[in-house]
C-alpha cells in the first residue's frame, strides 16, 4: 500500500464524523456507513494486484469519487445508480467527504443486472469542477479512460494522465 492510499486509508473514518456535522443530506449513520463502505471499497481495489495501474492514478489525481455498491439493471427499461464520496486533495492532504448519487437510465433491447466498485480519479481541475457544480457526464464535458474492469479484464490505458478522469470498477 502507498503513503497516499495509506493516508487516504487513515483520513476517510475521521472525516466521516466532521463531514456528517456539515452536510445534513444523510443521518449520522448513513454517512458513517457510506464512508465506511467507500474506504473498504478503495482499500479492496488499491491492495488487489489486478488493480495495480490504479496506484499511479491514485498518486497523480486531484480527487477521487468512490462509489461502493453501483447497481444497475435492466429489463427494456434500464437503470443505474449508487451513492458515494468525493474527496479532494490539497497542499494539507486529503478533504473531508462530499456526498453524491450517481443515476442514469436507458431505453432500449437490454436485460440484465450486475453489482460494481466504483473508483474514479478525477485528474485535472476541469473534471472537479464539473462534478462540484453537477454537470458531470461521462463522455460529454469531460474525457473519461477506462482502467480495468472486473477481474482479469482491462481496457487499454496509459499513464501519461491525459484523460480529466480515469474509472476503475470491479464487477
Amino acid at each position: 500500500m502507498t503513503n497516499v492510499s495509506r493516508r487516504l486509508f487513515l483520513a476517510l473514518p475521521a472525516a466521516a464524523a466532521a463531514a456528517t456535522l456539515v452536510r445534513p443530506a444523510f443521518a449520522l449513520s448513513d454517512a458513517q456507513q457510506l464512508v465506511e463502505k467507500s474506504r473498504l471499497a478503495f482499500l479492496d481495489m488499491i491492495t488487489d494486484d489486478n488493480y495495480k495501474e490504479m496506484r499511479d492514478y491514485v498518486k497523480q489525481s486531484r480527487a477521487l469519487a468512490i462509489f461502493p455498491e453501483l447497481v444497475k439493471g435492466a429489463f427494456i427499461i434500464g437503470g443505474e445508480g449508487g451513492s458515494g464520496v468525493l474527496v479532494t486533495r490539497s497542499t494539507s492532504g486529503w478533504s473531508y467527504p462530499a456526498f453524491y448519487t450517481l443515476a442514469s437510465g436507458s431505453l432500449g433491447l437490454q436485460i440484465g443486472g450486475q453489482v460494481s466498485e466504483l473508483v474514479l480519479t478525477i485528474m485535472s481541475e476541469k473534471a472537479l469542477t464539473s462534478i462540484i457544480n453537477d454537470q458531470f457526464k461521462v463522455g460529454g464535458n469531460v474525457d473519461v479512460a477506462v482502467g480495468p474492469v472486473g477481474k482479469g479484464l482491462s481496457a487499454s490505458t496509459t499513464t501519461n494522465f491525459s484523460s480529466d478522469a480515469y474509472s476503475f470498477a470491479k464487477t
